[in-house]
């Protein structure tokens, strides 16, 4: 049974970078085109010290033989420390609207012999995650950029396994710090949380791990 979930897995994602054309617009707020720009910031040594990556990765509680999703990925900051905790079994997404990101990706993927971690060029408002088979999607800095997110509430929650959980880590919303959008821009938990409870899910928020941000989890 577990290797016919790779085998499907391997078969829906066809190649390690899905590139469907997307006709829909970029990201609300921001424009993500410039890649390089953006991996330069994201992969900024000084992030560690707010974003805590590999202490998140830790609460996240991956087991070997999960498989995983990290939507807007990015450079994929989160996902090759998720990818490395699955091994083996597990296939780490990074699910990105932006393709330009994936060959960096994919560099450093194969720099660190993680050949399971694989891309997923999505849409605004789909994820293009294959259906009953993630155990956990995080999504980090990223939820404020999707429009009608209880709709995509719904297609993450159809791509979940029994249990799986939805983890969400971003700012704060009114907190006074230094790094992150506007104020205007960020989302607040409790709102965050009543939509998810809304869409199916049973949801706790960590407030005290992060200095800047929360983590919610959200079980299907």
């Amino acid at each position: 049974m577990k290797k016919l979930a790779v085998f499907l897995l391997i078969l829906f994602l066809g190649t390690p970078s899905m590139s469907k054309p997307d006709n829909h617009s970029h990201h609300k707020h921001h424009d993500f085109s410039d890649a390089e720009k953006w991996i330069e910031k994201f992969e900024d040594p000084a992030r560690a010290q707010w974003q805590k990556p590999d202490l998140v990765v830790e609460k996240l509680a991956l087991e070997p033989g999960m498989n995983v999703a990290d939507i807007g990925a990015a450079s994929g900051y989160f996902t090759r420390r998720m990818a490395q905790q699955i091994i083996p079994g597990g296939f780490a997404l990074a699910v990105d609207i932006e393709d330009n990101f994936f060959p960096y990706i994919q560099k450093r993927a194969n720099e660190e012999r993680q050949f399971n971690l694989l891309t997923v060029k999505a849409a605004p408002d789909d994820p293009r995650l294959p259906e009953n088979t993630m155990d956990l999607i995080l999504i980090v800095d990223t939820l404020h950029h999707i429009s009608d997110r209880a709709t995509y509430y719904k297609k993450l929650k159809n791509s979940l396994r029994d249990h799986g959980r939805v983890v969400i880590v971003d700012f704060k919303k009114d907190a006074d710090i230094p790094v992150g959008p506007k104020k205007a821009m960020r989302l607040r938990d409790t709102a965050v949380e009543k939509e998810f409870e809304e869409a199916g899910f049973t949801v706790t928020i960590d407030r005290e791990t992060l200095p800047y941000q929360y983590i919610l989890y959200a079980t299907k």
